[in-house]
């Protein structure tokens, strides 16, 4: 198969036409819960009004010190959620929801393990330059699918992998589609914020117009999320190398 951005984009939306019902429990679960309540923590923690920067980060600090153990165990959700879609399309045979999760939960650990190691990659290459932090994001974004698609392989044969399928511009692709993905979301975020301003300037203060947002934002970031994993599948099955390369 050619490997597109409206390739990817496409596959991704038949896949989510194929399996709504179960990527739906999927995400609203394991995405958007663990959003919401994070997005809950925030609210209550007294983020400063001040845009001062010193302030924010200041803040920001305290408020991941302060609540590292719900923070991480959000992660883990949203992550193994991610784990689950990769392994619900790229095992063979069809399953049913209950042994998707119970053949994620036995391959949790090295999936995590490929994650943290292109997490650490990305973080130490934006701590040189953002050039080097993006090319090995996109370089490494396939590892986690392949370990998925193979998990007798093993961690390392995974990144050699998704290394390889990233080559040339795709890692540029890659990294478009997620940039897009995130820029949509925003894009919705804002444009459905602003309704529930004009409401709650007309109302005044209301908890409920408040919980609103909140679900707004966890509902758009799920879908966001959801559809980077998918997109993340069908990058890695368009990637497939042709026979004798």
């Amino acid at each position: 198969m050619s490997f597109s951005f409206s390739g990817v984009l496409a596959d991704a939306g038949a896949m989510w036409r194929s399996h709504r019902e179960m990527l739906g429990a999927i995400a609203g679960v394991f995405f958007l819960l663990p959003i919401l309540g994070i997005l809950f923590l925030l609210a209550q923690s007294g983020m400063p009004d001040d845009p001062d920067p010193i302030k924010l980060n200041e803040a920001v600090r305290a408020f991941y010190s302060a609540n590292l153990g719900p923070i991480l165990l959000a992660n883990l959700a949203i992550d193994f959620g991610t784990f689950a879609v990769f392994t619900l399309f790229l095992q063979h045979g069809d399953r049913t929801l209950g042994e998707v999760l119970m053949a994620t939960l036995r391959r949790t650990i090295p999936l995590l393990a490929v994650d943290l190691a292109a997490a650490i990659l990305f973080g130490i290459g934006m701590s040189l330059l953002v050039l080097p932090g993006l090319f090995l994001f996109g370089r490494t974004w396939l590892a986690a699918p392949a370990l998925a698609a193979a998990p007798e392989s093993g961690v390392i044969a995974a990144f050699r992998q998704g290394w390889r399928r990233s080559a040339g511009l795709n890692w540029l692709l890659l990294l478009a589609i997620a940039a897009a993905t995130i820029l949509v979301a925003a894009l919705i975020i804002l444009l459905g914020s602003i309704p529930l301003g004009v409401i709650g300037a007309g109302l005044g203060d209301s908890r409920a117009l408040e919980a609103s947002g909140y679900f707004l934002v966890a509902a758009v970031g799920s879908m966001a999320w959801l559809t980077l994993a998918l997109a993340r599948v069908a990058a890695y099955r368009r990637s497939e190398p042709k026979q004798g390369i």
